[in-house]
């Protein structure tokens, strides 16, 4: 999960300014750097790696 986090930073370009992790969830609270963003695509950015790695680890 923190290689994807860190990976959306850099693509997306926001800040994280806070992190907690839980066995079931992460909170997260991100600062975009650009004016125009999207929370989505920055949720999709993180999220999509980790479930995918997940999927094929269950497989």
């Amino acid at each position: 999960m923190a290689e994807s986090i860190d990976a959306a930073r850099e693509r997306l370009e926001f800040h994280l300014w806070g992190d907690v992790f839980m066995p079931e969830h992460v909170h997260l609270i991100v600062k975009p750097s650009a004016p125009d963003y999207d929370m989505g695509s920055i949720r999709t950015a993180i999220k999509s790696p980790v479930s995918k790695r997940a999927v094929g680890l269950v497989q």
